[in-house]
C-alpha cells in the first residue's frame, strides 16, 4: 500500500520521500546497481527532488543517472566522483549553469539537458569529448559556441526550441553527427 499522507503532513511525506530517495541510493552502492532513477517521474516518487543527497555520489560504480523532472536549480561538484557514468539525464529541471566537475566524467556519452533553464552552454561540456548525444532542446539557448566543433564524436544534437539565430560555421566539422534538430529557433542561415 502506498503512503497517502493526511492534510497538513507535507513535511512528513517529504521525510519520508528523502529517506527512500537515500535508501534507494544507498542499496546502489552496497549491491554495485549500475543504474539509479531518482526522476520526478519515477514509480515512487511523487515528490520532486530540489537537491540530491550526498550518498548518490558514493554510488561510484553507477554507469547510468537519471535526475530528470526534478526541481534542480544546481548540482554539486560532487557529481565529479561518478567517473563510470556513461548516461546523464538531468533534463526538465530548473538548472542554469554546470559544475566544473563534470569535466571528470570522461565515459559519458549521453547528456540530456532538455528543459532547463540555458540561455548559454556550459563550457565545462566542451571538456566531455565522448559525448555522442547531446540533448539540449527547450532551453533559451541564443548562440552555439565555436568550440562544439570540439565534440568529435557527437551523433545527435538536438537544439530544437530554443533562440538561436545562427550556428557557427565550425558545427560543419562534426563528422560523426548524423542527427542535427534545429527546428523552432530563429534561424535564417544555415552554415555551409
Amino acid at each position: 500500500p502506498r503512503y497517502r499522507p493526511r492534510r497538513g503532513s507535507f513535511a512528513a511525506y517529504r521525510r519520508k520521500h528523502q529517506r527512500k530517495i537515500k535508501e534507494k541510493a544507498r542499496r546502489a552502492k552496497r549491491f554495485h546497481i549500475k543504474a539509479l532513477d531518482l526522476s520526478g517521474d519515477a514509480e515512487h516518487f511523487r515528490y520532486k527532488i530540489t537537491d540530491i543527497p550526498p550518498v548518490v555520489f558514493e554510488a561510484i560504480e553507477l554507469k547510468a543517472l537519471n535526475l530528470g523532472r526534478n526541481l534542480l536549480t544546481s548540482l554539486p561538484e560532487d557529481i565529479g566522483n561518478l567517473t563510470e557514468l556513461t548516461s546523464l539525464n538531468l533534463g526538465g529541471n530548473q538548472l542554469t549553469n554546470l559544475p566544473d566537475s563534470l569535466e571528470h566524467l570522461t565515459h559519458l556519452t549521453r547528456l540530456d539537458l532538455h528543459g532547463n533553464q540555458f540561455y548559454r552552454l556550459p563550457p565545462v561540456i566542451r571538456k566531455l569529448v565522448n559525448l555522442r548525444e547531446l540533448y539540449l532542446y527547450d532551453n533559451h539557448l541564443i548562440t552555439i559556441p565555436d568550440w562544439i566543433s570540439e565534440l568529435k564524436n557527437l551523433a545527435i544534437l538536438d537544439l530544437d526550441g530554443n533562440r538561436i539565430n545562427k550556428l557557427p560555421d565550425s558545427i560543419s566539422q562534426l563528422g560523426d553527427l548524423v542527427s542535427l534538430n534545429v527546428g523552432n529557433n530563429r534561424l535564417f542561415n544555415l552554415p555551409k
